[in-house]
């Protein structure tokens, strides 16, 4: 009877009283505590990128449920290697994998390193540093690379050399794999140069060039997400927030499908000798070869031109490139894109809404679907028309991204427009009652 008259505490009373579905509410709790939600990783990288000049380490996303993958969702098959398929079912917007990098190297990191030289492997040289010091102190984190090819010394065989053109970071690669085990010394570099990817914070983004994310580009080694096999027709996408990589479905998938990514950049993906060129570095791009024309330095050096010279390049090089019949998808996208900037700047609305929404067409057709790329023309386009047709057929277009946005990233109407709010204010910034139509 003393045992049932005992006075208890004041926690212990609450437990007590606490139902089932509290009790695992709080045990949800429990679990969900290591993680954030994706407001909260977005933040979390801009704040590294202001604060930190180190690799980000941050928490997973999973208090956002979407972005909870459910294992039962990938099935892994060995025939003709190793790839994956859908176990069931899936809709567009399914979360597969999301994880943090098992080593990652800064942008910012590789240039100190090389001293704006241009060296060839330089990125791959410091992310083998890196996991070479992490198997140096955790000797089972081994066990974590296993997963990646090559994962023999049979499958290393038939592979070209890997080496570093820069002598001191050679010389460091060679130190740090003397003191690790034969086998897996010689299949470090490998699993580098086949495994590891680039990775930006929102580098679909018109902003990103002046947003802190920027910081945060570099090249990271992944262990899940490896089982994706590359496909110019992809049926999954991927993003990043710092260390963080998310990979979605961008359409339905039916049970039993090969589950694909994207190797490159989805503007060469229309091009297969441009994609040749760039799949060049993991020994299986074949065929000819062709490369993009208007790369970043000469975009560059259109935006620094002025809106009636730039305008006049744009058509000198579409007609050089429509006589040569060679021009790559990509190109002729920048092009249009540049030529959509520039007539903003002159104030032509009209033939900036227009050009914007050839861009727009021409990237949903061309590009996989619900590609973020799409979503960020879709959004540029939706200011434009705004301001040249009023704001019902620009809410028609800005819905149309917010809805690929909501597959390809995340859903959520404050996520999207916290996302797009460097988008939505370059000049001319969006109206004000644009987001009406989502909020």
């Amino acid at each position: 009877m003393w045992i049932k008259n005992r006075p208890v505490c004041a926690k212990q009373s609450s437990s007590l009283q606490m139902g089932r579905p509290a009790r695992r509410r709080s045990a949800k709790r429990r679990r969900m505590r290591p993680y954030t939600t994706v407001e909260g990783l977005l933040d979390a990288a801009k704040r590294h990128a202001l604060h930190s000049t180190a690799a980000p380490s941050l928490r997973l996303p999973f208090r956002t449920a979407a972005l909870r993958p459910t294992h039962n969702y990938i099935k892994v098959v060995r025939q003709f290697g190793r790839g994956a398929v859908a176990a069931r079912n899936l809709p567009a917007g399914t979360t597969l994998v999301c994880e943090k990098a098992l080593a990652m190297v800064l942008d910012a990191q590789i240039d100190e390193a090389v001293e704006e030289e241009d060296a060839e492997n330089a990125d791959g040289a410091l992310l083998i540093l890196r996991l070479a010091a992490r198997l140096v102190q955790e000797p089972s984190f081994e066990a974590e690379l296993f997963a990646l090819f090559p994962r023999t010394d049979a499958e290393v065989d038939p592979l070209r050399p890997w080496r570093c053109s820069h002598d001191g970071l050679q010389r460091l690669v060679e130190t740090a794999l003397a003191t690790l085990d034969e086998s897996l010394a010689r299949r470090l570099p490998h699993l580098v140069r086949y495994n590891a990817v680039s990775c930006e914070t929102g580098g679909d983004l018109y902003a990103y060039g002046t947003s802190p994310e920027a910081l945060l580009s570099g090249i990271a080694l992944y262990r899940d997400s490896s089982v994706f096999n590359h496909s110019a027709a992809p049926n999954v996408a991927r993003w990043h927030a710092g260390d963080v990589a998310c990979f979605r479905t961008n359409r339905a998938v039916e049970a039993g499908e090969p589950l694909t990514v994207s190797y490159v950049a989805s503007p060469l993906l229309p091009d297969a000798p441009a994609v040749n060129g760039a799949l060049e570095h993991f020994d299986f791009g074949g065929g000819a070869r062709t490369y993009p024309s208007i790369d970043p330095d000469a975009q560059d050096a259109l935006m620094m031109l002025p809106p009636a010279d730039r305008l006049k390049t744009i058509a000198d090089i579409s007609g050089r490139d429509a006589e040569a019949s060679a021009t790559l998808f990509t190109d002729r996208l920048e092009l249009t894109i540049q030529k959509a900037a520039a007539l903003q700047e002159s104030g032509d609305a009209s033939g900036a809404a227009e050009a914007w929404l050839a861009a727009l067409l021409s990237a949903a057709e061309w590009l996989p679907p619900n590609d973020e790329q799409v979503a960020a023309i879709g959004v540029q386009c939706a200011k434009a028309i705004a301001h040249a047709d009023g704001l019902v057929a620009g809410r028609a277009v800005l819905q149309a991204a917010y809805a690929s946005h909501a597959i390809a990233f995340a859903p959520g109407v404050r996520l999207f427009a916290k996302r797009y709010e460097g988008d939505l204010l370059l000049p001319p910034a969006a109206p004000g009652e644009l987001l009406g139509c989502l909020l």
